[in-house]
């Protein structure tokens, strides 16, 4: 199995949960870093149609199938994280696409990580991905 690091040096699309329309929130900046240096950034937000100019969608289920994701990267509060996950593992076990669950600097779930484990797939909470693709690129 890859090594986290390696997974994103690998990746193309990184599924962003959360991810805003507002430039002062690291939910902008962050996706928009990684928009930049090469990543196809697919947008999880029910409020916006199109987030970074590209389609948002309302949930990870409601992304084509024809769409490979490597990473699914959180930008949303610990205590919303459980609700997220049903819809995840769903697209994981339908598409068996996804390598690694990303939860955000400060973002934590217990549920996350254990689901993550039994499913095979790597798992990083309360880091940002940020901080780790400048360190390793």
């Amino acid at each position: 199995m890859l090594k986290s690091k390696e997974i994103l040096k690998e990746a193309k699309n990184i599924v962003v949960i959360g991810a805003s329309n507002n430039t002062t929130k690291a939910a902008h900046r962050i996706p928009k870093y990684l928009q930049d240096v090469g990543y196809n950034i697919i947008p999880i937000n029910p409020g916006s149609d199109e987030v970074l100019g590209v389609k948002a969608y309302k949930s990870i289920t409601d992304v084509p199938k024809d769409i490979k994701i490597d990473i699914v990267n959180i930008f949303r509060p610990s205590k919303d994280i459980d609700a997220l996950l049903p819809a995840i593992f769903e697209r994981l076990e339908e598409v068996k696409d996804i390598k690694l669950l990303w939860l955000q600097e400060g973002i934590h779930s217990k549920e996350a990580k254990e689901l993550s484990k039994e499913n095979g797939i790597h798992f990083i909470q309360s880091i940002c991905i940020y901080k780790i693709h400048a360190a390793i690129k």
